[in-house]
């Protein structure tokens, strides 16, 4: 069933500039819980999401970049299925590695859902997500999404 929105223009129109920019954007939605901004990010960008990854409430690192694995390896589809990393530095490396092998003129979309589940305590994901940023992304014809 295809759900409309009723409001929220702006936020679509800003989501909707951030992919038609010619500069690398970061865009950060926040909000309380349940007021759709999953929905907001998912029907804005709908097929053009290059790479989606939703945090897991309550589990460990471990089982945080199992689930970065197993989101890395939906979208790749690759031969051999990425292994789980073992760090955050080593996930987002191989993220780089998956958006470099994708031949688009268009701008990739990459969208964290749920990051303070991903960025928890101890994590360093943000130290490394500001890494991805300022070292690669920055670079790129990208839109980041946290």
């Amino acid at each position: 069933m295809h759900q409309s929105f009723i409001g929220r223009q702006e936020e679509q129109a800003i989501l909707q500039k951030a992919l038609q920019s010619r500069e690398p954007e970061m865009v950060a939605l926040i909000g309380r819980r349940r007021v759709g901004k999953t929905f907001l990010v998912r029907s804005v960008y709908e097929n053009r999401l290059d790479f989606e990854i939703t945090g897991i409430q309550d589990v460990s690192l471990r089982e945080q970049l199992e689930n970065f694995a197993t989101r890395l390896n939906a979208h790749a589809k690759p031969l051999l299925p990425f292994r789980r990393p073992v760090s955050w530095a080593d996930a987002f490396q191989m993220l780089i590695t998956f958006l470099e092998g994708r031949e688009k003129q268009e701008k990739m979309v990459v969208f964290f859902d749920e990051l303070p589940w991903l960025a928890t305590r101890k994590s360093n994901f943000l130290k490394w997500l500001g890494y991805f940023w300022n070292s690669w992304a920055a670079q790129k014809n990208i839109v980041v999404v946290i």
